[in-house]
């Protein structure tokens, strides 16, 4: 049962690459899941969002070349 030195068991070969792939596609799944906001809110919360800094101000400094908006 244990593999012996020099040689490789491929049966237990196959099984780790087996439970790399099934581990490997559940976590590719559950990451393409979670980018739908769908999953975790009702449509009328993302269908309502709305810019909430529509009517801020801007500021920019053009010396040093950044700028950011503020109520």
């Amino acid at each position: 049962m244990l593999i012996k030195e020099g040689k490789t068991n491929i049966k237990y070969l196959l099984i780790v690459i087996t439970i790399a792939i099934i581990v490997g596609g559940v976590m590719l799944f559950a990451t393409e899941i979670t980018k739908c906001p769908c999953w975790w809110s009702s449509p009328q919360q993302v269908a309502t969002t709305e810019d909430e800094t529509a009517d801020w101000k801007t500021y920019r400094n053009e010396k040093y070349g950044f700028e950011f908006e503020y109520p």
